[in-house]
């Protein structure tokens, strides 16, 4: 029988592609720049120059205004972002040493799809991918300068040319475990899609590895590319939003399923994504991050549906993994919490780096 031997919590932010002096609101009105010029970096659908925060949508002014005792500025200054920077990196490589420490055959990470793959037509609400080929793509040269989809704008360019490779590359798989892994999510209830191949965009090519699992094998393992089994949560896009409580009950039946796989495997889970974004809710995170040291569920499918959009949503992957670990015996730990704060409204992301082991 397989054995789950380790959990990876790793959110990824596009501002790691900058170094923090980069990371300031744009001179122009924020609130305005928020969908473009800026790296708040909401989708379409929240590309209204708007920030949320706890179920509600906020001017920046507005956001600044509501949560002035916060101290947000203090976190701000050169030395903080600095500090901010190089501990995010410090914990990346926490993370990295104990993905090849653990020796796993293959990872399931679980992530989200941030428009794309589900922008061209079809959006499901868990998918597993089972092809047996997955290509992360090379930028060309006008995309190198100009970006990529709808999220170009100065930082997204940036961490799209740090998540791509100089020369298309092909990530190894494990399609013999994710054809597993559908066969017994249906089994046990779960009504999960499936896809063999990198969907085809408007311009007959294929569409790109979706980052969140790009940034795991690029960012966080570098040159030691493991196989690996993706897992799609749609945690952005309404109105085929999973609730907390649908996450975890599909993160057990992902445990579930890699138990009662018949090959002697080590496997590692992986949640790609989080904390709370664009208005970093440091209360929220640190709570889930209690909650998963106590094995508190019933808080994480309790924390209010409206806390959880945007790009807080993310953190519907870290439950999802939670419920896949939750009868390993394996016992979560925070590697550290941190903030990458753009603006004195506390807008930018919140970066907690945890690991079960």
């Amino acid at each position: 029988m397989a054995d789950i031997v380790l959990g990876v919590a790793a959110p990824h932010s596009p501002l790691l592609a900058v170094g923090p002096d980069q990371w300031e609101l744009p001179e122009s009105d924020p609130s305005a720049a928020a969908g473009s010029a800026s790296t708040a970096f909401p989708p379409p659908t929240r590309a209204e120059g708007r920030f949320q925060y706890r179920g509600d949508t906020y001017t920046h002014a507005a956001l600044a205004a509501l949560r002035s005792d916060q101290r947000w500025h203090e976190r701000c200054t050169p030395e903080a972002r600095r500090d901010a920077y190089d501990r995010c990196y410090a914990a990346q490589q926490v993370l990295a040493d104990a993905l090849v420490d653990a020796e796993p055959d293959v990872l399931v990470i679980v992530g989200d799809d941030h428009l794309e793959w589900f922008v061209h037509g079809v959006t499901p609400t868990f998918m597993v991918y089972n092809g047996t080929r997955v290509t992360n793509y090379a930028l060309t040269p006008e995309e190198h300068a100009r970006g990529v989809g709808v999220h170009a704008n100065t930082i997204r360019i940036a961490s799209q040319r740090v998540n791509r490779p100089s020369v298309d590359t092909d990530y190894p798989l494990h399609p013999a475990l994710a054809d597993h892994l559908v066969s017994s999510l249906i089994a046990d209830g779960i009504d999960v899609a499936e896809c063999r191949q990198q969907p085809i965009g408007p311009d007959a090519r294929a569409l790109n590895l979706p980052y969140a699992f790009a940034f795991v094998q690029r960012r966080i393992l570098g040159d030691h590319l493991l196989p690996m089994v993706p897992v799609i949560v749609n945690a952005y896009f309404p109105p085929i939003q999973p609730t907390a409580a649908r996450c975890l009950d599909f993160g057990r039946a992902i445990g579930h399923a890699i138990r009662s796989w018949d090959r002697s495997e080590r496997v590692a889970v992986v949640a790609a994504g989080g904390m709370t974004h664009v208005g970093i809710d440091e209360e929220l995170d640190r709570s889930v991050l209690d909650a998963l040291s106590s094995d508190d569920h019933e808080y994480l499918t309790t924390i209010p549906e409206p806390w959880l959009r945007g790009g807080n949503s993310e953190l519907k992957e870290w439950i999802t993994a939670a419920g896949a670990l939750a009868t390993t015996g394996l016992r979560f730990r925070t590697v550290d919490y941190t903030t990458i704060v753009r603006s004195e409204a506390g807008t930018g992301q919140g970066m907690g780096y945890g690991l079960w082991s």
